[in-house]
Parts: C-alpha cells; sequence; structure tokens
C-alpha cells in the first residue's frame, strides 16, 4: 500500500468544502466530510485504477490522475514514494483550476531538487 501525502492545497480544498456545507448542517458537514476522506483513502490499494489526468503538455507522460468522489474531482500523483493529493475541485468548475494546481505542484517539486 501506498501513502497518502497530502499538499496544502488539497487540504485547504477539503476544509473548504466542509465550510461551505457548515452553512447548512455542521453534523452533515462532518459526516460528509469523513466519509470524503475515507473514499480518498481507498487509493492506498489500487490507485492506478483510476483513469489517467490529461491536461495536456509534459503532464499527460507522468502518472497524474483524477478520480471522481460526489461532484469533485481529487486529482492526484501516483509515484513509488506515494500518493500525492494535489487538488480537489467541484465538477462544475473550470478544470483550468486543475492545471494550474499541477504546474504549481509541479514547479514546487522541481525547484526543491
Amino acid at each position: 500500500m501506498k501513502k497518502l501525502i497530502w499538499t496544502n492545497t488539497a487540504l485547504e480544498d477539503v476544509e473548504r468544502i466542509k465550510q461551505n456545507i457548515e452553512q447548512d448542517s455542521i453534523i452533515y458537514a462532518d459526516r460528509y466530510t469523513r466519509n470524503f476522506l475515507d473514499k480518498i483513502t481507498l487509493l492506498t490499494g489500487l490507485p492506478e485504477l483510476e483513469k489517467p489526468l490529461k491536461i495536456g503538455e509534459k503532464f499527460d507522460k507522468m502518472n497524474f490522475r483524477e478520480k471522481l468522489i460526489s461532484n469533485y474531482n481529487v486529482i492526484y500523483l501516483v509515484e513509488d514514494g506515494g500518493i500525492y493529493i494535489i487538488t480537489v475541485v467541484h465538477t462544475a468548475r473550470d478544470r483550468k483550476h486543475i492545471r494550474i494546481a499541477v504546474r504549481n505542484f509541479y514547479k514546487m517539486r522541481k525547484d526543491k531538487k
């Protein structure tokens, strides 16, 4: 099993989702968030089962993937070191946000090396 590694962006995305739901129901927001995170945890078993992310550029050659959970796309990268959760985006949102998040993640990783 691979380890989940969360980016700050992805953690902020999940927190924002929870806060939006809390406006209607705190109890439901907690339950929804727990269930959502449980489904993401399932990626540790078979992360490459989900469809490859196609956003063009050099990223299509990397092992970026997306998993649909409810109305959200969970964008992640599978590597030997683990599964990097990059961002969580509502399906109604422009996919441009996904490209930006992937580019930022790639640049951050490249700058660290």
